[in-house]
């Protein structure tokens, strides 16, 4: 009799332990095309400007290993090497605790370019990036190109930047991809996002299923008194194991920058604030801000 009470305790014990394993299995696993949805403990996101060659080697390396290829790593470390050399007020060496939810950058102490072109755009930087993981069926013909406010620099970044030399196709997919968009008036952050959805889905845009990821700010802008929305800002989010590194240019005048993020929540805080920030600065009303990640809202 206790032999048969044993046997029981014992298997009780290992369906216990088999389904405890199962379960931890399902909840540590990523779902497919939904970066960086894991429920790791929250810890405070670390930055690096890549100003010293510990931290400019060590996104290297993570570029690679997410499959950017080796020739494009060495084009984006020139160019943050070469901003960085300008730029020794706001730059740091090493990685960085983001404390305050966003870094705090000096325009007034950032170097008075003297090329003889302009520097990449945040939206030119993470294009560079996530060119190969984006198609478009229908791009815009050229008479419809429109980049809010910043259509000069952005054209002036693709016509004279030797670092992104882009082809008649690119550049058509380009201003497709960041055209700013009609929304109805008083349209809330999921109908905003929806528009924009919508809108790629009609050009036949659409974003591979790698790890690295296109992410775009949207923000109100308005076209002829028609109210649109318009991808301020744009970076480049790869999906590590774990975590995710956000990698963007953070202002044609501020440095380049890489952090290290828990989860998505941790990188919409981020994105939302630093624009909060900018604004503030220059003086301008916030609006509406909503985040995507490839076609989805984040």
């Amino acid at each position: 009799m206790k032999r048969k009470i044993v046997v029981i305790v014992l298997s009780l014990t290992l369906f216990c332990l088999a389904a405890c394993s199962q379960s931890s299995e399902s909840e540590s696993t990523l779902p497919s095309g939904e970066p960086g949805l894991h429920s790791e403990q929250q810890q405070i996101p670390q930055y690096t400007n890549m100003a010293d060659k510990a931290s400019m080697a060590d996104i290297a390396m993570r570029l690679e290993k997410a499959g950017v290829p080796a020739e494009k790593v060495a084009k984006i470390t020139a160019l943050i090497e070469s901003y960085n050399k300008l730029d020794s007020t706001n730059v740091k060496e090493g990685y960085q605790s983001l404390n305050n939810g966003y870094v705090s950058y000096n325009m007034h102490s950032s170097p008075q370019w003297d090329f003889a072109y302009e520097d990449l755009y945040c939206r030119s930087f993470a294009f560079l990036l996530a060119e190969d993981y984006v198609s478009c069926e229908t791009p815009l013909q050229s008479g419809k190109w429109i980049l809010a406010g910043y259509q000069d620099g952005d054209r002036a970044v693709i016509e004279q930047n030797p670092n992104l030399i882009l082809d008649e196709e690119a550049t058509a997919l380009y201003y497709t991809l960041f055209n700013p968009v009609e929304i109805p008036v008083d349209a809330d952050e999921k109908q905003r996002s929806q528009v924009v959805i919508r809108y790629w889905e009609e050009r036949g845009i659409e974003f591979g299923d790698a790890r690295i990821s296109l992410v775009t700010v949207w923000n109100d802008y308005s076209v002829d008194d028609t109210p649109c929305v318009f991808s301020g800002h744009a970076g480049v989010l790869i999906q590590e194991d774990p975590g995710l590194l956000l990698l963007e240019k953070t202002n044609p005048l501020y440095p380049y920058q890489a952090t290290l993020f828990t989860d998505t929540s941790q990188v919409k805080d981020y994105l939302i604030s630093a624009r909060v920030e900018e604004n503030k600065m220059y003086g301008e009303e916030t609006g509406i801000l909503f985040v995507m990640v490839n076609d989805k809202l984040l």
